[in-house]
């Protein structure tokens, strides 16, 4: 079994991901509004890079049953429903609509893993789901911190080594190998288990937010285990796990 972690996009190689169990973490924020929306109802989340791609899909499957959601600098993109904050990615507005979704980060790193076995969404939201997904769906794993800029971001090495953290507490997983940023993130998920909040608030993009007003979102998203979703991405989309489709993922492994 092993683990291997990858701090930033430049990082990692598509040959890295090919055929393996991927985990994005995209902390601050897209992770967390992935996971909000699944739960409040959204039907299936079209992950895509920039602005002009999610006019183009939004036009191309009709305006109507679309929703444009995500940000470009942390702010809502001009002529977009939503941005990036998971506040407002309510039930009400979710409902039976199918989302377009972009941001600085979040999704490009989701899309890198195009040609995973399967890609999982994990944020401290939804912590305790993806790790009990990951022990009964995988015997070796890379996890890709979607970072800031294509920059490391202390926020999403501390979710990856509380994940990594977990999986290690597990008997079966005890003896799983690292890779040397497997290692750090260990680390530096002890160091922080007990300062989530204070993290977020001192991290790079956690000052941002809060110089952009987006403060209350600080809160959303430390809150462990709060949205105990499952995202995984699959033929181009994003929907919710669901336990009784267990057997269609067979065990993610490195030869």
């Amino acid at each position: 079994m092993r683990i291997q972690v990858f701090f930033s996009l430049p990082q990692v190689k598509l040959e890295d991901l090919e055929d393996q169990m991927v985990v994005v973490i995209d902390v601050l924020r897209s992770s967390t509004t992935i996971c909000t929306a699944l739960n409040n109802g959204v039907r299936s989340i079209l992950p895509v890079v920039d602005s002009a791609d999610a006019i183009t899909m939004a036009e191309r499957l009709g305006r109507q049953n679309i929703i444009l959601g995500g940000e470009q600098d942390g702010l809502l993109i001009p002529g977009f429903d939503l941005g990036n904050s998971p506040a407002e990615y309510r039930a009400e507005v979710l409902q039976g609509k199918s989302l377009t979704f972009v941001s600085s980060n979040g999704t490009r790193a989701i899309i890198k893993a195009k040609s995973a076995a399967c890609t999982v969404i994990a944020g401290l939201v939804n912590l305790s789901a993806v790790e009990g997904f990951l022990r009964n769906n995988a015997d070796d794993i890379t996890i890709l911190c979607s970072g800031k800029a294509d920059r490391f971001s202390i926020e999403d090495a501390v979710c990856a080594g509380l994940l990594t953290n977990r999986l290690l507490a597990v008997d079966a997983w005890k003896q799983a190998e690292l890779n040397d940023a497997g290692h750090v993130a260990a680390l530096l998920g002890i160091r922080y288990e007990q300062r989530l909040p204070e993290l977020l608030r001192q991290c790079d993009h956690g000052r941002y937010l809060i110089s952009i007003g987006m403060e209350d979102d600080l809160r959303l998203c430390a809150a462990v285990d709060a949205v105990p979703v499952i995202p995984v991405y699959k033929e181009d989309h994003i929907e919710k796990f669901m336990a009784a489709a267990t057997d269609q993922f067979p065990l993610a492994h490195r030869d």
